[in-house]
């Protein structure tokens, strides 16, 4: 190739690792890293007052906490139409700036095999999920083998929440979906609370019960705004269908490898269940479905979550909802950093390019 013709070709590969470069760097200023939303539930039982829960979660899946009204961005639109609101009047606060009170069911496995360490350690977290509730947050205590029992009502009264767990013993099979459907139904009759949530610890499968799949048990989570948190311990769980439990209600499901695993996670699920962010607004009632987008960013990140809703009481079915971590946000934190390689690679490569041309261009090449 003659000299004029390789500068023509250099230039060309110029230009082309320069928008390469340029689209690299709209991708990492433009997307998130690791940011997740979700919109867990959506309360218009007092229309027009409307009131949406929020948790947002940072790469680790630790809460965020600090948010303010500037940070979020909402918007509806009816299903299967082109009509889009966009919500400007609007506030966003900390549930516990608010007074927004909780009541949760606590579900513990006492079949046969959760004797000894694994139901002395599982006691342990649920006691130290408890002291990290608010005062007036409730708390009702139901365990499960053959059958399910309720331990302890709703109270406030940490006190009567820890005697009870004292008298859970285990033995028994497991009636797992007669447990999840329990603890829902209870939550539907616990009053003074805005926020509810089931967190269930089990560490095997479903051998006994009435029930024989978790459908019901989702479907009444889904119709009360229930979110169920689920728990399995070791390697006999279905991890499958306690994520569908977790997944279709806008809860987490996570794995403890050991008992001793079980603190640090129903800390974590007691911080995510604290830092919740309750958007308040105005709208009409309306027969129709929508869809309710709610977008956050946080420093150079942003990231979206979705709900489908129906803004007036009725006896419909809710349409499904995507899983809770179907959000939409940049690439994830490794991502970003392969991202970060290839644009440092680029500057060197167009660095080297601009060296060469101008060393041609002077004839010393």
């Amino acid at each position: 190739m003659r000299p004029r013709a390789r500068e023509r070709a250099c230039w060309w590969w110029y230009a082309a690792l320069f928008t390469l470069a340029w689209v690299l760097a709209a991708a990492q200023t433009s997307a998130a890293s690791g940011l997740e939303v979700r919109a867990d539930a959506v309360d218009v039982s007092h229309l027009p007052n409307a009131k949406v829960y929020v948790t947002v979660l940072d790469s680790s899946g630790e809460p965020i906490k600090g948010l303010k009204t500037q940070n979020f961005a909402i918007e509806e639109q009816p299903l299967n139409t082109n009509e889009v609101r966009k919500i400007t009047d609007f506030t966003a606060k900390s549930v516990l700036e608010s007074g927004q009170k909780l009541a949760i069911a606590l579900v513990i496995d006492r079949s046969g095999s959760m004797r000894g360490a694994p139901l002395r350690e599982a006691k342990k977290a649920v006691a130290e999920f408890v002291s990290r509730l608010s005062e007036g947050d409730k708390v009702a205590v139901l365990s499960f083998s053959t059958s399910v029992r309720t331990d302890c009502g709703f109270t406030s009264d940490r006190g009567k929440v820890r005697a009870a767990l004292d008298k859970v013993h285990a033995r028994g099979d497991t009636a797992l979906y007669d447990a999840a459907k329990a603890a829902v139904d209870a939550l539907g009759k616990a009053s003074g609370a805005t926020r509810k949530a089931v967190v269930l610890l089990t560490d095997g499968q479903r051998t006994t019960g009435s029930l024989s799949e978790p459908g019901p048990a989702v479907q009444a989570a889904k119709q009360a705004n229930v979110r169920l948190f689920t728990v399995g311990l070791g390697h006999d769980p279905e991890h499958d269908v306690l994520e569908k439990l977790s997944g279709e209600t806008n809860g987490s499901h996570f794995r403890a490898g050991t008992p001793r695993d079980l603190l640090a996670i129903y800390q974590k699920i007691a911080d995510q269940l604290q830092n919740q962010y309750v958007i308040a607004y105005n709208r009409p009632e309306d027969v129709r479905f929508h869809e309710l987008t709610v977008r956050v960013s946080y420093g150079n990140d942003w990231a979206e979550g979705k709900r489908k809703y129906r803004p007036k009481a009725s006896d419909a079915p809710p349409p499904p909802q995507p899983p809770p971590d179907a959000t939409t946000d940049g690439p994830s934190l490794h991502m970003k950093i392969a991202l970060g390689i290839l644009w440092g690679l680029v500057v060197v490569v167009l660095g080297a390019i601009v060296v060469v041309a101008a060393r041609r261009r002077k004839g010393i090449g």
